[in-house]
């Protein structure tokens, strides 16, 4: 079950963090918030679920590959130079056999090891991948985490532009908590039979599901936690780990040095 996942996880941390705004050109920012717009009708409005659209261009072994043919030969000897394809992305460069009169092959898309190659697992099919994410966006203030839905639909546009991950659209389940403890506990355990894995959630209450990432550890979750405790279960990756009180540290620091 979900043998593939560290795999995919890291390429959703790092797509994540390519995803960050500060590393966007204007043009990839404004395709971003043309997909948004387009995603809720134009109107700027959230919705429950987005869902990745549009037609994907092939991705395998991680990079697209370009130039497949083979690499110039020198004569005699057998001597071989500059073989294999010209590669961007990080795709597989092309084969290069040699011996007897320097016959080269190569060129191509390498299959590679950085993406799972066959299998399917809950939220994952042969083309797609769904992610799930909890946030807090009705109760006692509306709106509250509205940009995490916001977040995750910007980074499912980003990640399908580049095609996927590994291969696979990227869709969004997303649900409300309603900045209630019980919420988030069903919320979580209604998406858990629906997604691949959690990312981006952010809730006040996202504790209170703790538990029950402890009970499956098979269920990844990749968000920043705001109650300690969702920092527990083992399962649970934080990509901006920091202890309650972090933020304050720096002043503390001069109150202590300067007075």
């Amino acid at each position: 079950m979900r043998k593939s996942r560290a795999v995919v996880l890291a390429l959703i941390c790092g797509l994540i963090l390519a995803a960050c705004g500060a590393r966007l050109n204007p043009q990839t920012r404004q395709q971003a918030a043309n997909a948004l717009l387009n995603a809720n009708g134009g109107s700027g409005a959230s919705t429950g679920t987005g869902t990745g659209t549009g037609s994907l261009p092939s991705v395998n072994g991680g990079g697209s590959t370009t130039s497949g043919g083979g690499g110039a030969t020198t004569s005699g000897g057998g001597s071989t130079t500059s073989g294999g394809g010209s590669t961007t992305g990080g795709g597989g460069g092309g084969s290069t056999t040699g011996g007897g009169g320097g016959n080269t092959t190569g060129g191509g898309a390498s299959s590679g090891s950085s993406c799972p190659t066959s299998g399917t697992d809950v939220g994952l099919t042969s083309n797609s991948v769904t992610l799930g994410t909890v946030a807090s966006t009705t109760g006692p203030v509306s709106g509250l985490f509205q940009g995490a839905l916001q977040g995750m639909q910007a980074f499912r546009a980003y990640a399908n532009s580049q095609g996927g991950i590994c291969g696979h659209q990227v869709q969004i389940q997303f649900a409300d908590d309603g900045t209630n403890c019980g919420q988030n506990q069903n919320d979580t355990q209604n998406l858990a039979s629906k997604v691949f894995a959690f990312v981006g959630s952010f809730s006040l209450y996202d504790g209170c599901s703790a538990d029950y990432f402890k009970s499956n550890p098979d269920v990844p979750d990749l968000h920043v936690q705001l109650d300690p405790k969702a920092d527990e279960p083992k399962n649970h990756y934080d990509i901006e780990p920091g202890q309650l009180g972090y933020a304050t540290g720096m002043f503390q620091f001069y109150a202590m040095t300067h007075g």
